[in-house]
């Protein structure tokens, strides 16, 4: 779980550009040239929060959100430019108006677009609290469905709501079609993957565009969620020779459902190991190298330092900051909240006592979208293994056999022609 904090170092800060997806609301520009990765949605439910009823107490939550579950959405994002090029004013600019003078330089308009996976680990579900850990991956080839993995975030609710994945069923139900106020509501069957699902579809329009939701009555999953905005109009040169207004970028997004289903971890009924508790301090050390042939590259160091920030019987949530650094260079630093339990892969800990059943090469996990293996390597001087691999990484996880504790971390992942290697291990 450590790896996405130094996901911020490689990829991520190689294609700097990250688009917001499920939903995909927020976005920053790509550098030309790359499209851009993907990041995790809002932290809260969004404007149909307002138009749901308060959840009674008492009601159950459905087999979607229990621990274990892993939730996939496929979620993409682009801006589209409404003109090639647009005017800004400088005055060094080589450009004059010739009605008021004004010097301004021409820039080309560019636009951006990115799509990936989004998948959310149930870690712990409760009334009154659920956790789930949310990795994001970045689709390469879309026709090889080839994606790596970027960034991950931690999503906090509770049994009204997990942000905008999923609303408890009984809270949807109250919705009734009707339009008012610029907001729709339709209720009805809805086509998916195969699958007719009993929907209902909640769709706000303004003056730049709409926000649409799409949600499983029966589940409470988010089946759709799509977005489409103007932007704010630019600067052009007119037919006249003269500045005049031009159209402004256009955002659109969609997330969709993919899949839920149960991961089956050896270990996902063993409790929380002993050291795992509120104000646990770990820090790892190690490098980071950027391997291209016959392109020597040096390597930097790494450091990740993890505190636990709170801890429950079989989970818990950690504030993650990492910082990377040239020699003689100012450092990269990031942050960010994850969560980690049994039934998370890949975990923080590792069950000791499913250990002794676990025969080397044992897989423990396939996920079919992303086309990650997770594999149980063995043991080796007192160190046990998971494997994550998929066509362009692998990630090595190294375990204290005694103590279950994450003692080092290798990851390899595949970009381009170069390849970039980061290993860390637990400072003693």
């Amino acid at each position: 779980m450590l790896k996405f904090a130094m996901r911020r170092w490689t990829h991520a800060m190689a294609v700097a550009g990250i688009l917001a997806i499920a939903p995909a609301r927020y976005s920053q520009e790509a550098p030309a040239g790359q499209i851009a990765a993907p990041q995790a949605p809002a932290a809260a439910l969004g404007g149909i929060d307002a138009l749901l009823p308060r959840l009674e107490a008492g009601a159950q939550l459905p087999a979607v959100m229990q621990p274990g579950m892993r939730l996939t959405w496929l979620a993409a994002s682009a801006s589209i430019p409404g003109v090639r090029s647009h005017l800004v004013q400088d005055d060094q600019g080589n450009w004059v108006d010739p009605g008021s003078g004004q010097r301004y330089s021409e820039q080309e308009t560019r636009g951006t677009a990115g799509a990936g996976y989004v998948q959310v680990t149930v870690a712990h579900a409760a009334p009154d609290l659920i956790l789930a850990d949310g990795r994001t991956y970045l689709i390469t080839d879309v026709q090889k469905n080839e994606c790596m993995s970027t960034l991950g975030t931690a999503y906090v609710g509770t049994g009204a709501s997990l942000t905008e994945f999923w609303v408890h069923p009984a809270r949807l139900a109250a919705l009734k079609p009707g339009k008012a106020a610029g907001v729709s509501i339709f209720v009805g069957p809805y086509p998916l993957n195969g699958v007719k699902y009993n929907a209902v579809i909640v769709r706000t329009d303004t003056a730049s565009g709409y926000v649409g939701y799409t949600y499983d009555l029966d589940t409470g999953l988010l089946l759709v969620y799509s977005a489409s905005s103007a932007g704010v109009g630019v600067q052009v040169v007119g037919p006249d020779g003269k500045v005049t207004g031009g159209a402004g970028t256009a955002s659109i997004a969609s997330t969709r459902f993919i899949s839920a289903r149960p991961l089956h971890i050896p270990w996902a009924n063993e409790a929380a190991p002993q050291w795992a508790t509120k104000g646990r301090q770990l820090a790892y050390q190690g490098t980071q190298t950027t391997v291209i042939p016959n392109a020597p590259v040096p390597s930097m160091s790494a450091q990740i330092n993890t505190t636990i920030t709170s801890a429950g019987p079989n989970w818990v949530t950690n504030h993650i900051a990492s910082r990377v650094a040239y020699p003689n260079f100012p450092p990269i630093e990031g942050a960010q909240d994850r969560v980690a339990g049994s039934q998370v892969l890949p975990g923080m800990w590792i069950g000791t006592r499913a250990l002794a059943d676990l025969k080397p090469n044992t897989v423990i996990d396939q996920d079919p979208v992303t086309r990650f293996q997770t594999t149980f390597a063995g043991v080796q001087n007192n160190r046990a293994m998971v494997v994550e691999e998929n066509p362009l990484e692998r990630d090595e996880y190294y375990y204290n056999t005694q103590t279950g504790m994450l003692t080092g971390l290798r990851i390899a992942q595949q970009q381009g022609i170069g390849q970039t290697q980061t290993q860390v291990q637990l400072a003693e």
